[in-house]
């Protein structure tokens, strides 16, 4: 049976909370896989070898604190670079100061920073359904309302969910206002051989909690190949991560071509620059082009 750790590093309140908010989530999780709760960085180091473990879940906040977790970050981005999947969710977003927050994902290798932090009505972003599938994409909700800390800095290409043009901040004390459309409050992104989630929902809602089974259920389908990868990976003593983010939309490592005026921005295929124009053109410096 496939593995799942979820990670709890976080104090006993934090302990306390995710034991009332997210007993449901564990259940259903519990369900489908065997779940190790790791507690400590001792408790999940040995695991990041073994062949069953496909996915780990950073549940709460007590990775980012500590200089103690530092050698842990590196080790937990080596192994989602060598096939494992790990998503952060849950209480991590809700128990993460911004600078810890944009310090421990550049230890991963990655651009994403803390973002707004409000409520509104997001969209299933159609970029996803290709990494999804469709039959998960169909089981998860195609809209709906989250108050979440959002994503700055993702590929167009690795956001789950999204805010349409028209979408306003959702408030029982402050007035709509406009949200930006360039952040995110879910992130699923390519990681070398891996993948690295984000779901910054705080309230728990049933669409984020759809959105984690979903994501656990394509990290237990990929090809197993990746877990001996992951053992090699773990055992060497000098960690690595990926800094080249590949295609701009989808993030393939392996882009063929550039944004021919800026020559910096890589894409996989033109159907992907295509898809980016909208964005791209606005720091491109190029309104009157569009790509070929």
């Amino acid at each position: 049976m496939a593995q799942i750790v979820l990670l709890r590093l976080g104090d006993e309140m934090q302990s306390s909370i995710f034991n009332n908010m997210y007993q449901p989530l564990c259940d259903d999780i519990s369900q489908k896989y065997s779940t190790i709760q790791a507690k400590s960085a001792a408790d999940v180091r040995p695991l990041l070898s073994h062949p069953s473990l496909q996915a780990i879940l950073v549940v709460d906040g007590g990775l980012t604190i500590g200089k103690e977790h530092i050698a842990l970050q590196k080790q937990l981005s080596s192994y989602a670079h060598a096939g494992g999947t790990i998503i952060f969710c849950c209480l991590f977003s809700s128990f993460t100061r911004p600078p810890d927050f944009n310090r421990m994902f550049r230890s991963f290798g990655l651009p994403w920073e803390f973002g707004d932090y409000h409520r509104t009505t997001f969209y299933l972003s159609q970029h996803i359904r290709s990494i999804l599938g469709h039959q998960r994409a169909i089981e998860l909700e195609r809209e709906y309302s989250m108050k979440a800390v959002h994503l700055k800095n993702t590929l167009v290409g690795s956001r789950v969910y999204v805010p349409h043009e028209q979408s306003r901040t959702q408030s029982r004390v402050f007035a709509p206002t406009a949200v930006d459309q360039g952040q995110t409050p879910a992130a699923f992104s390519k990681h070398g051989s891996g993948w690295i989630g984000y779901i910054g929902d705080v309230n728990n809602e049933e669409g984020s909690r759809s959105l984690v089974m979903a994501l656990l259920d394509l990290a237990t389908s990929t090809d197993t190949s990746a877990a001996s990868k992951r053992r090699s990976s773990s055992s060497s003593s000098t960690m690595t991560t990926s800094h080249n983010i590949g295609c701009s939309i989808c993030g393939q490592l392996t882009p063929v071509m550039k944004c021919s005026r800026c020559h910096t921005t890589q894409y996989c295929s033109t159907d992907c620059q295509k898809a980016d124009w909208k964005e791209h053109k606005i720091y491109c410096g190029m309104p009157s082009l569009e790509p070929a």
